[in-house]
């Protein structure tokens, strides 16, 4: 009894320090991603296209990180040279593509009016889609700096919630009952969010 004791011991240590490692792994990720965001988004314009429906602007673009109850504000002139720009919520398009980087409109901060759309940077591409950002929220409802998690699969997109993890799964990943066995069986955690959409990806190709 004893020795399975201990072992039991060993085991489960060994379970959270391997949780940890891969939490860890997670967020070095998002603040890699998140930190190029707010570098390079913010401080440079850089050239690119704005979409919505039956609407495209191109030129250049800079995005502040900082959240309002207006949302985020984009920057934009049509001529890099161009002293003078203009700025509006980047609400008002879909998403954002340019060479280097892809960002996309979702809600992030919920209120009492609905939730806060901004654009966040999609850091895995696939029939299942990883966005992520750390935001300043400054005084805005008292946020301070906040992470935020999305997913999208054709159309649907969700703003994940670690108490509602595995429903959102099982929304999400009803035609992969292999992955979804794993994370019923705690196999695969929120912790692992990178892992298992990879693996859902590797199953599922474009």
């Amino acid at each position: 009894m004893k020795a399975e004791a201990a072992y039991n011991t060993i085991f489960n240590k060994d379970k959270f320090i391997s949780r940890m490692i891969k939490m860890t792994l997670l967020l070095s990720a998002l603040l890699v991603m998140n930190s190029a965001f707010s570098q390079k988004y913010v401080t440079d314009f850089i050239y690119g296209k704005m979409v919505k429906e039956n609407d495209t602007l191109v030129g250049y673009f800079k995005f502040n990180h900082e959240i309002t109850q207006n949302g985020q504000q984009v920057y934009y002139k049509k001529q890099f040279e161009s002293e003078s720009s203009k700025s509006f919520p980047s609400r008002r398009y879909d998403y954002f593509e340019s060479d280097s980087f892809y960002l996309e409109t979702f809600g992030v901060v919920p209120t009492l009016t609905g939730d806060v759309l901004i654009m966040i940077p999609r850091i895995i591409n696939g029939k299942l889609q990883l966005f992520a950002i750390n935001y300043n929220g400054g005084g805005f409802l008292g946020l301070g700096h906040s992470e935020t998690l999305c997913v999208k699969k054709g159309s649907e997109k969700l703003r994940l919630k670690k108490s509602k993890f595995k429903k959102q799964m099982h929304q999400l990943l009803d035609d992969d009952e292999a992955l979804l066995q794993k994370i019923d069986n705690d196999e695969l955690k929120y912790e692992d969010l990178i892992e298992i959409v990879k693996s859902y990806n590797n199953h599922h190709p474009l």
